[in-house]
């Protein structure tokens, strides 16, 4: 890298514009969020990468919020890329619905089903396995079956004993909806 110093590297565009978004969505509060994973560039200490990449995760409560921010995004990493003379490309790997569209009748059967092991629903948005459903617009919701925490992270856990609770919640769940 030392005799082609001054070449455009991408692994500078890439960790301008992260650092970019990463301000703009503190700026934006709660209402959205930003992840960014997978960072990959470069394959040798001493040469300029051809090409760098990220995995990021854009979620918003509204789909209006989604598509402003997804716009947004794409926005600020061009202007990064411009500024550091290299080109970017971006590629939606997935997309999931902002919103709910758990029905009374579902969100009445969690109830019930808690309420078997002394527990109140916490309803809240979030991309969960119902995302699938909600996407095709299938009414559905997650039903947390478990107790334990740090989700998402290295330090994640999980209560055994709780499984057994978590069996007997999804059964009064089914049940309250007259299919178990």
């Amino acid at each position: 890298a030392w005799g082609d110093r001054g070449t455009p590297n991408p692994v500078f565009a890439l960790a301008e514009g992260l650092s970019r978004l990463h301000t703009l969505f503190k700026e934006v509060g709660g209402e959205a969020s930003l992840n960014a994973s997978g960072l990959r560039g470069g394959e040798a200490v001493n040469a300029i990468p051809k090409e760098a990449s990220a995995l990021l995760e854009i979620r918003a409560l509204e789909e209006e919020a989604l598509r402003t921010l997804y716009h947004k995004a794409q926005e600020v990493l061009e202007e990064a890329a411009q500024l550091h003379g290299v080109e970017v490309s971006l590629e939606v790997l997935g997309t999931r619905p902002a919103g709910s569209t758990a029905t009374p009748r579902l969100l009445q059967a969690a109830e019930v089903a808690l309420a078997k092991i002394g527990e109140r629903p916490q309803f809240q948005p979030g991309s969960t396995d119902a995302s699938a459903a909600i996407e095709r617009g299938i009414p559905a919701l997650a039903l947390g079956v478990y107790r334990g925490g740090g989700a998402h992270t290295p330090e994640e856990w999980v209560l055994p004993q709780s499984l057994w609770e978590g069996r007997e919640v999804l059964l009064a769940f089914l049940k309250a909806l007259g299919v178990g």
